[in-house]
């Protein structure tokens, strides 16, 4: 699960209006579909299931890279060890 994003700051605003035209919808519902999409093909490690307890969160979503890999299946769970 991720933690829930409380406020949108220009900082966030500015990643927003760059991702979201990269989205197969882009707009809101586009948006929501790409989170279920990396929430469903995430491995633990992106919820804390790590050394140090590092979670993936609102802004790590708003990365284009993060797109990128949700796009390519880099979040799945490959059965590595």
């Amino acid at each position: 699960r991720l933690p829930h994003a409380v406020s949108v700051n220009e900082k966030r605003k500015r990643r927003l209006k760059k991702i979201i035209p990269q989205l197969k919808t882009p707009n809101v519902d586009g948006f929501r579909a790409y989170v279920r999409a990396f929430v469903h093909q995430a491995r633990p490690f992106y919820f804390g299931d790590n050394d140090t307890g590092w979670t993936a969160d609102f802004d790590y979503l708003l990365r284009e890279d993060s797109l990128t890999g949700v796009r390519e299946g880099k979040f799945a769970d490959r059965g590595i060890v």
